[in-house]
C-alpha cells in the first residue's frame, strides 16, 4: 500500500478524512452521444458541482459513451 501525503487529506474543523471514489455514468443503452458540446456542458456542470460541494477532482474523462470520475 502506498503513502499518502498531508496534503492530500481533508481537514474539517474536527475531522481528517481521505476518501476516494470511482464513478462511471452511462447514457441510456450506452449511446454514443456524449460528444461536442454535449462533452463540454457535462464536464462544467460536474466541475461546479464538485466546486459547490468542496469536492477535488483527482481524475475526469469523458468518452462517447460513458464518464470515468474519480
Amino acid at each position: 500500500m502506498g503513502k499518502f501525503e498531508p496534503m492530500e487529506y481533508r481537514h474539517e474543523s474536527n475531522a481528517v478524512s481521505l476518501l476516494n471514489y470511482h464513478f462511471v455514468f452511462i447514457p441510456k443503452r450506452r449511446k454514443k452521444v456524449l460528444v461536442g458540446e454535449i462533452a463540454q456542458r457535462l464536464q462544467e456542470i460536474i466541475c461546479s458541482v464538485c466546486n459547490e460541494n468542496r469536492w477535488k477532482i483527482i481524475a475526469m474523462e469523458i468518452m462517447p459513451d460513458h464518464v470515468h470520475l474519480f
